[in-house]
């Protein structure tokens, strides 16, 4: 039942991140990692949303965790490496684009 509220609450953060309604899609991928805290895609796509809100410590921060769930998390190693280009990190966003 969990993870399947867990794909539910992820869908609709999907249909959020569509509509550009970027807060409501974190909060969204938020409830949906409390049943499944284990999940690469959520913390990706929550990271995802955090680049389009410009909270980009928080967006670097999802993107590690997704890559310590998933260390071969493509999406998850890109978003990383905005989020640190965006805070001018370029030595650590260049790491994660030669991985």
């Amino acid at each position: 039942a969990a993870e399947a509220e867990a794909e539910a609450l992820k869908a609709r953060g999907n249909a959020c991140f569509g509509s550009a309604r970027y807060e409501d899609a974190v909060a969204d991928y938020t409830e949906a990692l409390e049943s499944t805290p284990r999940s690469a895609t959520l913390y990706a796509n929550r990271a995802m949303a955090l680049l389009k809100l410009r909270a980009f410590t928080e967006a670097e921060e999802d993107a590690s965790a997704a890559l310590g769930i998933d260390p071969a998390h493509v999406k998850a190693r890109l978003r990383r490496a905005h989020a640190r280009v965006e805070m001018a990190k370029y030595d650590e966003a260049l790491e994660d684009l030669e991985m």
